[in-house]
């Protein structure tokens, strides 16, 4: 009877600590590497870094703090994916559809997301330092205290979105679409802080 109450008492202490064990599914990654189509997968920590994966369907897959850095992605389906810490460093997602992703604490530092769809994608805390996103759909998304420097949003649409506490310090926003956008406390290219919409 002790036994079992040990082996229960270890099997549940992951659950109450937060710490429970970081592992991708094996035969996932085959999948992904195979047919470059893994929808719902779980691909959490995976090593990816410098993949091709132009053009996969990753639709829903779980990519939790996946080494994702220089990979190509564009026109990647990665609607509602969770991508959080993820690294993206300079990765290419071009066209690609991120609707409804979570991308909280990631790193897409250098990334090009020219042209992607990001509406209602969750982007809160993310290195987007010097990142494309020249016409990228952000309609909707949440974007607080994101950091855009030098970042390049040119013809981007902002409609609606969270960007409070943005730091947007030299980045481009030209022709970008900022209607109904939350500006408060944001840091504007010029590096002057905005507080008319607090």
């Amino acid at each position: 009877m002790k036994r079992s109450l040990f082996a229960l008492l270890l099997l549940t202490v992951p659950l109450f600590t937060g710490q429970a064990a970081i592992a991708f599914q094996p035969d996932h990654l085959t999948r992904l590497q195979r047919a470059n189509n893994c929808v719902n997968c779980d691909l959490v920590a995976a090593y990816l870094s410098g993949a091709n994966l132009r053009e996969s369907h990753l639709l829903g897959s779980n990519l939790f703090r996946a080494m994702l850095r220089g990979a190509d992605l564009e026109q990647s389906n990665l609607g509602a994916t969770n991508l959080e810490e993820a690294d993206l460093r300079g990765a290419n997602l071009r066209r690609a559809f991120l609707d409804y992703a979570y991308l909280g604490n990631a790193n897409l530092e250098g990334a090009s997301l020219d042209g992607a769809s990001l509406e209602q994608a969750y982007l809160g805390d993310t290195l987007l330092i010097e990142a494309n996103l020249a016409g990228a759909n952000l309609r909707r998304a949440n974007l607080e205290r994101a950091v855009l420097r030098r970042a390049n949003l040119a013809g981007a649409n902002l409609r609606g979105a969270n960007l409070r506490g943005v730091d947007f310090t030299g980045a481009s926003l030209e022709s970008a679409d900022l209607s109904n956008a939350d500006l408060c406390g944001a840091t504007l290219p010029n590096g002057s802080v905005n507080t008319s919409d607090c």
